[in-house]
């Protein structure tokens, strides 16, 4: 009897998230269309429209030899548009690095922060004071919630 009632819970719970899914699916939305944008997003959308827009070319130098964008994986090619970020001069795809400025705020390639000149105020951490050679998970009661 218990397991008939299990059994019956399930299909209904089932049958709701297909209904459910079914709908967002009408209406257009997904959990792919609703990026996650972090707190200060006007401002940061401010900072990143600052950030001037350049065609790339084979003498424009960016930092690294890489000409690849790292958010798309794709080859930057000639007459590209692209951002180079003050602070490291990292250059990516327009498309690319506004989309992951909005979401995040450090470089893709070096994790430094492309807009503060003080880390301490932005939560970043320099390269340098990453300690990378003791890399230890943190426990439960020391994970930081906010």
């Amino acid at each position: 009897m218990i397991l008939a009632i299990l059994l019956i819970a399930l299909i209904c719970a089932l049958g709701l998230n297909a209904i459910v899914s079914y709908i967002f699916r009408l209406s257009g939305r997904s959990s792919q269309s609703f990026p996650v944008v972090l707190p200060g997003a006007a401002a940061r959308q401010r900072a990143i429209r600052k950030v001037p827009v350049e065609f790339f070319s084979p003498c424009l130098k960016l930092a690294g030899s890489d000409s690849e964008c790292a958010i798309c994986l794709a080859e930057i090619e000639p007459g590209d548009r692209i951002r180079l970020l003050p602070v490291c001069r990292h250059g990516f795809h327009v498309r690319c690095i506004d989309q992951w400025l909005l979401t995040r705020p450090t470089c893709p390639r070096c994790r430094q922060c492309p807009f503060v000149r003080s880390p301490k105020s932005s939560g970043c951490v320099k390269p340098e004071e990453v300690d990378r050679t003791g890399i230890e998970p943190l426990g439960p009661e020391e994970l930081e919630v906010g």
